[in-house]
């Protein structure tokens, strides 16, 4: 029996960002980060788990050509965090 809302697993590694022959290698090596089981020939990931996992984390990297513009770094990382943020 299929559950209401039961996605696949090719499904849940779109969203998380992963590749599907990871998230099925994951998943052969028990490692899958969510609870998911094998219906035949499809990989269905718990319903609870199919919400994405993101946290919300930026990361910002900033850099400039040489040791001399150093003194423009403080400036491009504000604009960059500023955009990043908004």
């Amino acid at each position: 029996m299929v559950y209401a809302g039961t996605r696949g697993l090719k499904e849940w590694a779109k969203r998380e960002g992963v590749h599907y022959v990871t998230a099925y290698r994951w998943f052969r090596e028990g490692k899958l980060p969510v609870p998911a089981r094998r219906v035949g020939r499809l990989i269905l990931v718990d319903p609870a788990a199919t919400e994405p996992t993101h946290t919300g984390v930026t990361v910002v990297y900033a850099r400039v050509s040489s040791a001399d513009r150093r003194a423009d770094l403080d400036g491009q990382v504000a604009r960059v965090t500023g955009w990043a943020t908004g």
